[in-house]
């Protein structure tokens, strides 16, 4: 194939008849490589999943459902946007800016803000919860296992965690020093000082915060009872979408 000289190598008639043969396959080598490439992506359904939340609780079973997903077949992307409005998530899935909307909400605003939306939107209980009043334990004196809206209002600093809709807020009873947020390293701070007291889910509390340093009572409220974390979504909404809420769902009540 090869003719070796003083002056270097060349080929043969017989080694640029090979040399032809294998530039060629090389070449149909790569486009196999290209061709396998493309049916990856043909076999697999790529879709993106839209979630508008208010819920954080809600949010920590996320990467787990986000983790079985990516083992399957399908390839699926969830992209989660956190809301401090359930009227936004509402009007989103109803729009269909968003496929999924999760919220903590208590029955009775569960109730009244979906009454409206039943035609178009279904509702799914991810879990029951109730809300607690979470206190540093040097605040915490007596035996008593649970706090009324008065005694609560009457703390100078109060901080809502989750963004908890109840009656009480709303009506602006507690008036000033109220501060709602998401953090949980925030209502941790807040509560290392003795005049601060949080209100949150008995979720958020087990999640969070749930040591010795920290005391959590049952919050004595009409409007505060049955509190849900749900899922709402179009009633045209896929299969796709229903076994991700269904997921979620089942997540909620592992952790």
């Amino acid at each position: 194939l090869l003719i070796r000289t003083k002056t270097g190598v060349t080929l043969t008639a017989a080694g640029e008849e090979v040399v032809g043969y294998a530039e060629n396959m090389l070449l149909e080598g790569e486009k196999l490589l290209a061709r396998v490439e493309e049916l990856k992506h043909i076999n697999k359904k790529e879709s993106i999943i839209d979630i508008s939340s208010t819920s954080s609780v809600t949010n920590l079973a996320l990467p787990y459902v986000i983790s079985k997903l990516n083992t399957r077949q399908d390839k699926v992307s969830i992209r989660v946007t956190a809301s401090t409005d359930l009227e936004d998530v509402i009007q989103k899935v109803q729009e269909g800016i968003c496929d999924i909307g999760l919220m903590t909400i208590n029955a009775f605003d569960l109730e009244r803000k979906m009454h409206i939306h039943q035609n178009i939107l279904e509702t799914e209980v991810l879990a029951h919860d109730e809300l607690m009043v979470v206190m540093d334990r040097k605040q915490y004196k007596g035996n008593f296992s649970s706090l009324s809206a008065d005694e609560f209002a009457k703390a100078s600093v109060r901080t809502i965690y989750n963004i908890i809709p109840i009656e009480e807020v709303r009506q602006d009873v507690y008036e000033n020093n109220v501060i709602c947020s998401n953090d949980a390293d925030f209502h941790r701070s807040m509560m290392e000082r003795a005049d601060a007291m949080t209100l949150m889910s008995g979720l958020a509390y087990q999640y969070y915060f749930n040591t010795k340093r920290y005391v959590a009572l049952s919050f004595q409220s009409e409007y505060a009872a049955s509190l849900i974390h749900v899922a709402i979504y179009r009633k045209n909404a896929d299969e796709q979408i229903r076994n991700i809420v269904a997921m979620i769902r089942r997540e909620m009540h592992i952790q």
